[in-house]
């Protein structure tokens, strides 16, 4: 491995998935050039995913990239409903009846307390984002995208890590720093020697399909998801895509030769009429959580740190988050204006979250099999029926999705007294440090996330912080001062000054300017400095 130790990119990300791709790209949004390795020459064919949430929408719409994914996704009009079925030769035991995107956004427009996203949620296959994003990173001048680039090892010193490559312009990659974005069976996790603590659950078969047979499929309505016993079907496209995952019991070996469409057949209660089989897979369902999220120069993201079930949709939507958050913190310690401590905050704040959202996507799963153990014994579909609709919190957690608090951050201003209540189905609005800020529309009809800028903004209610962007500028920190004048912005915000950090995320607040020196801690603690 090389011997020289210059670095001669500031960052190496090993991994172009979601994450991956996410991670490149939130480096440039911040002006920081970066290599961007991945084995595939071409996007997935899996659809993993099928639902960015609106937290992760927020994220893209800094770059400007929300509007292309919606217009790639599946069209906005059609509804994000569940129904949970004994087979389809009978009523619905269930159905939740859940928005489309379109009727979400039309409802956040009309709130005025904060209490909701700025972006709805967006159904979207992975393979489509993959295609979309690859494209995006491929353009980006501060972006070096190496498809067909396998990560095989690395070695870090003081001034870098050393990343080895094959199948690239170069055996050996010298970078300032590395990420890993590479999935669950981490390769550059295993090489750190972080461990992961958690359960791994029974086998699943994935079969992705395409079908036109409507009639049979949309028998109770059109769906995004079908929960029956035994297996979930997910509607990919609204036209004729579509992804069933079956079930198996323990100690069963799954027979992946079965012939798939009579295996849907047997779960649902029809035969459905397959087009075309797309393909199939066996995978592995894991709860699981590293104990680590880096090392030295090393930082871990998505899968590669945290394993859930998917229910609550909270994997790749939780990766994004860890993304951004390494993503900017690099890029600021890069920069110069930062300090050592920023970047080991990344741990302090995202592994919480993780955590959490693997215990809620456990609880939505504990439903799914409640849900099939009450019809199993023969519980009357009524009764089952009440247990399903009040057990909704799989697509309705906003305060998983947008509430979560770096409680335990260093790098922000906490406060004493009673924290805001924290509910796990509802965002409370409020600008508590370390939560996210909420989102408002302006008197000229502008977001007011739209005006943050893309280092920390000063949103300014009382029009007394000049002085205090004046003094962050002398420390080389990115401050944009943001005059606000609406009142219900300000009741929503609660203070009349708010620092904000580049996720959105409140760093300090106070109703009058500080004192310059108290200022200046302030400033050096949010920048780890």
């Amino acid at each position: 491995m090389s011997q020289d130790p210059t670095p001669r990119v500031p960052v190496a990300v090993i991994g172009a998935g979601p994450v991956g791709l996410t991670v490149a790209l939130e480096l440039a949004h911040q002006g920081v050039r970066s290599v961007l390795i991945d084995r595939a020459a071409s996007p997935t064919q899996f659809p993993k995913m099928d639902v960015t949430n609106g937290r992760s929408m927020e994220l893209f719409r800094r770059w400007g990239l929300a509007a292309r994914l919606r217009a790639a996704g599946v069209p906005p009009a059609h509804n994000f409903d569940v129904i949970w079925t004994r087979d389809f030769n009978q009523p619905p035991v269930a159905v939740w009846h859940q928005p489309s995107a379109q009727e979400q956004t039309e409802r956040l427009r009309s709130l005025s307390d904060g209490s909701g996203p700025l972006e709805a949620d967006m159904r979207m296959p992975q393979y489509t984002f993959e295609a979309l994003v690859r494209e995006q990173c491929r353009a980006h001048p501060l972006i070096d995208f190496r498809e067909g680039c396998a990560f095989d090892a690395l070695a870090q010193d003081q001034q870098g890590v050393s990343v080895q490559v094959s199948g690239g312009p170069e055996a050996v990659i010298r970078a300032a720093y590395a990420v890993g974005c590479d999935g669950a069976g981490s390769a550059v996790r295993r090489l750190l020697g972080i461990a992961l603590e958690g359960e791994a659950l029974p086998r699943a078969v994935m079969f992705h399909f395409k079908s036109r047979d409507h009639e049979t499929l949309h028998r109770h309505g059109r769906f995004w998801h079908v929960y029956a016993p035994g297996v979930a079907v997910i509607a990919q496209d609204e036209v004729d895509t579509w992804t069933a995952h079956f079930t198996w019991p323990p100690g069963v070996e799954p027979d992946t030769d079965a012939t798939l469409p009579d295996l849907l057949q047997q779960r649902l209660g029809v035969a459905v009429k397959i087009d075309e089989i797309l393909l199939h897979t066996v995978w592995q369902p894991r709860m699981m959580l590293a104990q680590q999220y880096g090392l030295g120069r090393v930082f871990l993201a998505g899968d590669a740190v945290h394993q859930v079930f998917p229910t609550g949709g909270y994997g790749m939507n939780t990766g994004i988050g860890d993304a951004v958050d390494i993503g900017w913190k690099l890029a600021a310690v890069i920069k110069g204006w930062a300090g050592s401590a920023l970047l080991q905050s990344y741990e302090a704040e995202r592994r919480p979250v993780a955590a959490t959202n693997r215990d809620y996507a456990g609880r939505h799963l504990g439903v799914l099999i409640e849900f099939q153990r009450q019809l199993a014994e023969g519980v009357p579909c009524a009764d089952v029926a009440r247990f399903v609709q009040t057990h909704t919190g799989e697509n309705t957690s906003d305060g998983v999705e947008f509430g979560y608090r770096y409680t335990h951050s260093p790098v922000v201003c906490h406060e004493a007294g009673v924290e805001t209540v924290w509910e796990a189905e509802r965002y409370v609005p409020g600008t508590w440090p370390g939560g996210r800020a909420p989102s408002l529309f302006r008197a000229d009809g502008s977001a007011l996330f739209d005006h943050l800028g893309p280092g920390f903004t000063l949103v300014d209610f009382s029009g007394s912080g000049a002085q205090l962007v004046s003094m962050a500028q002398t420390l080389g920190m990115p401050l944009h001062h943001l005059h606000v004048s609406e009142p219900q912005i300000r009741q929503a915000w609660e203070r009349d000054l708010v620092l904000v950090r580049p996720d959105q995320h409140v760093a300090w607040r106070g109703h009058t300017p500080p004192e310059p020196q108290a200022w200046r801690r302030i400033l050096d603690r949010v920048r780890g400095a």
